[in-house]
């Protein structure tokens, strides 16, 4: 487990980032389009590779408790992408991105979502788009600036939220369980608003 390798040249804090949910980004979406509306959920992301993403995350916190207990004097975080990736497609008009291009890649050409599978992001033939700050994906595959900042930054804010719980409860609460707390109960709507339009560092 790579986790391990790095403890053992000596890191002492880490952070182990879970998968997102791939069901939603335009290489799959483009990959496995279908017809069938019931194969999509509310976002139109592919339920099927969710699911296989959730699963993934599952067995990765597991591994990560294990871990933690064969290294207690190590600081070793989930860091869950999978909900932070979602609150910002669920937000995403409330945080400055284009609602109508939410899973098109801004550097992209072809189909639904603006990805071809044969035409990839660097080839001069492919465009850009104007203003990436208001997309979320950037090549179909990887996400912009913008929205790698703002996930980074509702990451922190969970993690400093999860911390802040445990010392007023006086018991460990894992991240991802209070990411999943707050994602459906939409506090961290509010605990983002102010992040609307600022340049994060």
């Amino acid at each position: 487990m790579v986790p391990e390798r790095v403890i053992g040249y000596g890191a002492t804090r880490l952070v182990v980032p879970g998968n997102f949910p791939i069901g939603c980004f335009p290489v799959y979406l483009t990959k496995y389009q279908t017809n069938d509306s019931t194969a999509y959920d509310e976002l139109h992301c592919l339920k099927e590779l969710n699911n296989f993403s959730i699963y993934h995350n599952y067995l990765l916190q597991q591994a990560i408790a294990e871990l933690k207990e064969e290294h207690p004097d190590e600081t070793v975080v989930y860091g869950d992408y999978y909900n932070a990736f979602l609150w910002l497609l669920s937000e995403a008009d409330l945080l400055g991105f284009d609602p109508i291009s939410l899973q098109k890649a801004c550097c992209g050409i072809g189909g639904d979502y603006n990805y071809g599978l044969s035409s990839w992001c660097g080839d001069p033939k492919v465009p850009v788009c104007e203003n990436p700050n208001e997309r979320l994906s950037w090549d179909g595959v990887h996400l912009t600036q913008r929205a790698y900042e703002l996930m980074a930054t509702w990451l922190v804010l969970i993690q400093h939220h999860c911390k802040k719980l445990a010392a007023e409860l006086g018991t460990t609460i894992l991240a991802y369980q209070v990411g999943a707390e707050i994602q459906k109960y939409r506090y961290a709507k509010t605990l983002m608003n102010g992040l609307v339009g600022m340049e994060l560092i």
